[in-house]
């Protein structure tokens, strides 16, 4: 232990708690110490949990931790970035390791980079310092991670409108565009300018793009021809995530494809609209659940659904970026219909989800094997 950490009491129960670091350069310390390959992996663990409970202070950290995101399994990254979340969220600075952090968009590990962008995002206008990164990544041959580069210019906002404008402009005519870029792109070009954009086609007509808007969670679109998800149609989706991010990239896709979806913050919030609905007479078919939430986490929600005669046999997908044995045991036990691991391949978490309101609308559901 430091000589500038706290002494636990010796109480038994009390020294269970997780002490903070003292003072940001105490945290500053920790971070060094993150670095040292001699640690063991629930050293490193315990450094972030103390990390966490620091709050704003441990920013000082933050430069260290991402240096050495690289270095580490999938698992160890997730909570580094669990933690600058939890930074940004309490009102941390972390622009000035903004830069640092966008190197990794363009790592060839498609998780790490997903991740990340997931965090830029929540970063705002605090990415800015990256925005050459970010731009040169809308210039990438990949749909996909062009598609990161217009999620965080999305998050960024009004402050990017100068840098970034044109550049999102132009790749509207691109015709290397999936459907998902597109809206993304309209999305990130409306937050920034607050009008909603025209798309160039190439034969040089422009139409209007509709970035999906905030909808009622009984309204639908018209799904696309040739839908390979024809289940979603009609079908009623709860999507209960508290990253505002993850939820609205699901919802608008479920949309785009005929679903009735509604949305939730957090466990306590989607148990009463689950409930709401059974009352109405309108159950929801699928529940696709994230478990680490404020208010009520997933396993505590699920549980309190399973004891819910009323809602009891509602299907239920796990979206989670946990995936260690004992935390899919403890869900587990309440019945679930699929475990999918964040960050996911949009696609097959919609063909998942397509194949439980099937199951559901011809009384075939198998909730509880």
């Amino acid at each position: 232990m430091d000589q500038s950490d706290p002494v636990p009491p010796s109480d038994s129960s009390a020294s269970k708690r997780v002490w903070p670091y003292k003072s940001a350069a105490d945290a500053q310390k920790a971070g060094e110490r993150f670095a040292d390959r001699n640690l063991k992996g629930f050293q490193r663990t315990e450094i972030l949990e103390r990390l966490r409970a620091t709050g704003p202070m441990a920013a000082s950290a933050a430069g260290h931790l991402i240096d050495n995101i690289h270095k580490q399994d999938m698992t160890t990254r997730h909570e580094i970035l669990s933690l600058l979340e939890s930074l940004l969220k309490k009102d941390a600075d972390l622009s000035p390791y903004a830069d640092n952090l966008a190197k990794f968009l363009g790592d060839t590990n498609h998780a790490l980079r997903t991740r990340v962008a997931e965090t830029m995002t929540l970063m705002g206008p605090q990415a800015m310092p990256a925005m050459p990164r970010i731009l040169g990544i809308l210039r990438h041959s990949r749909a996909d991670m062009r598609m990161l580069g217009a999620h965080i210019l999305g998050g960024i906002g009004p402050a990017c409108a100068r840098q970034a404008k044109d550049k999102l402009e132009a790749q509207l005519g691109n015709p290397g565009n999936t459907p998902d870029l597109t809206q993304a792109i309209a999305e990130a070009l409306e937050k920034i300018t607050g009008k909603v954009p025209a798309k160039v086609t190439n034969a040089g007509e422009t139409t209007s793009i509709s970035p999906a808007p905030q909808q009622a969670p009984t309204e639908t679109q018209a799904p696309p021809l040739n839908s390979p998800f024809t289940h979603l149609t009609g079908g009623r989706i709860l999507v209960v995530d508290d990253t505002a991010q993850m939820r609205n990239l699901l919802a608008s896709a479920l949309r785009r494809f005929g679903a009735s979806v509604a949305e939730a913050p957090d466990g306590a919030r989607g148990l009463a609209m689950l409930q709401m609905a059974a009352k109405q007479n309108t159950p929801f078919d699928v529940i696709a659940l994230d478990l680490m939430m404020p208010v009520m986490n997933g396993v505590e929600m699920l549980k309190r659904v399973r004891e819910d005669e009323t809602i009891a046999l509602t299907q239920c997908v796990i979206v989670s970026a946990k995936g260690d044995r004992q935390l899919v045991a403890a869900v587990a036990q309440y019945g679930i219909s699929g475990y999918v691991l964040k960050p996911y391949r949009l696609p097959e978490l919609l063909k998942k989800l397509d194949e439980l309101v099937c199951e559901s609308r011809t009384g075939h559901a198998s909730t509880h094997s």
